[in-house]
Formats: structure tokens, sequence, C-alpha cells
């Protein structure tokens, strides 16, 4: 492995799709991301782990599993080292899953992967989300290009005319996932993919509603008083329900 991480089969073709995984501190949900994505062993696919860990345990991991591309340094949040992958990322598309987000064993790597050797528009397909023992689909048809129904990123595939070019906007805090993906299918289109893509685990900040401050953010995010209106709902309902009673209504309305 060379210094920057890069192993000698990611230099020699440029491959269908780069998978960036962005880790921080979690080497069990590493362990799960890189494990899940055993079922694309045999297509043209690159991966690079992007690690801003404070502790060894995952660069140390990362040095002997040898089948992958990483960086381990410091950055500036989420965004910063989604960037990063960004940067090295050679795919036709890249697609972004995080440390604990993992390949859904139902994904069609066939399918998929001739898909990706025949569009240039953004690919949107469904993903799983989990909260303990309960489980969700999330649809990618009809989703609206707000930030609401904005596509999860985990089961959004960017093609490369499009990332070559943009970034993150760091300075937008938890808004950039939802900005770069709609800056993404206005400038590309989008078509989407009738393919279950991956399983996260719900919790983190794009599925809490804890925070006021969170909230006042979001509500920058928006552009309607229908779309502040179902947000300040969210808000409200979280604070009253039982959190799977939370998720499940919300899955029912996705």
């Amino acid at each position: 492995m060379d210094p920057d991480g890069l192993n000698a089969d990611a230099k020699a073709a440029a491959p269908k799709l780069t998978i960036v995984t962005v880790v921080k501190d979690d080497l069990p949900g590493l362990e799960a991301t890189l494990a899940s994505t055993h079922a694309l062993s045999h297509s043209s696919y690159e991966h690079w782990v992007i690690d801003g860990s404070s502790r060894s345990d995952v660069r140390s991991y990362l040095s002997v599993i040898g089948d992958v591309n990483w960086i381990s340094e410091p950055d500036s949040g989420i965004f910063d080292a989604m960037n990063k992958g960004l940067e090295r990322a050679q795919g036709d598309f890249v697609l972004f899953l995080n440390a604990g987000d993992v390949i859904s064993s139902a994904l069609d790597a066939t399918t998929l992967f001739a898909k990706l050797s025949t569009e240039s528009r953004v690919l949107v397909g469904h993903t799983i989300e989990v909260y303990k023992d309960l489980r969700w689909l999330r649809p990618a048809a009809n989703r609206a290009s707000d930030v609401f129904s904005c596509p999860a990123h985990q089961a959004t595939f960017y093609p490369r005319s499009f990332y070559d070019n943009n970034r993150y906007l760091m300075h937008l805090g938890i808004s950039a996932d939802g900005a770069y993906t709609r800056s993404a299918i206005r400038q590309c289109g989008a078509v989407y993919l009738p393919l279950i893509v991956c399983e996260f685990i719900l919790g983190g900040v794009s599925s809490n509603y804890q925070s006021s401050g969170v909230l006042k953010q979001r509500m920058r995010e928006v552009a309607t008083l229908r779309e502040q209106a179902s947000l300040l709902l969210k808000f409200w309902l979280w604070h009253i329900l039982p959190k799977g009673t939370f998720y499940s209504l919300l899955g029912a309305f996705k």
C-alpha cells in the first residue's frame, strides 16, 4: 500500500463505482460496512475509507486488511471528510456509505452495475431504515426535492460529471447533505433505481429532532410554510412519543 493508501488495482483502470466511507472512532461500524460490500467483490468498484479517528484502532485495522484505499488524518467534520473522498474518487459514480451503513443483502449487484454502465444521471435506490428491532422501507420513487423527502445519500449514486466539480458546502452545516443532492439532481437529472441498496440505523443527526439548534438550522433549509409545519410537527412528536413509535409513524408516510 502506498503512503496515500491507494492499492495497485485502483490505479489500473477507472472503476464503475467509488464507495466512500467516512469513519470516526467507530471500528465496529466500519467492520460492518466493509463486510457488507463483499457482495460487490466481483464488480468494478473501488472503496475509499476516510478516517478521522482520534484513536489508533481504526488505522491499525485498515493497515492490515489490504483491500481498501484509505487515509487517516484529522478533519473538520463529516462533510470535510466526504469532500476528501470526492477528491480521491475515480469511479463513474460515487456512493457514500459511512461507518455503520451496510449494503443490503438483497442488492442485485449485476443489475446495479449494468445500470451504472448506461446512465449519466443521478441514480436513486431504496433504503431500509433500522431502529432497534424495527425496520422500514424508504422508497426511492416519487420523492420530492426538498430536504425531508430527499433521497438518502446511502442509496444515491452521484455521476462523475457532477462530483468532479462539486463539493459539500461545509458552511451549510447539516443542510449540506440535502443541498448537495438537490444540486446534483438539478444539474444531471435523476432516475429511479428499483433496488434496495442499503440499510442504515436511525438516530443520527439527520433523523434526530432532539435539539432546538438543529431545528433552527432545518427551518432555514425549507422554503414553504407547509414544510416548516411538517418540521415543527416532527419536532413536537419526537418529544412526546416513544422513539420506535415516532419512526414507525414517519415510516408510514414514506
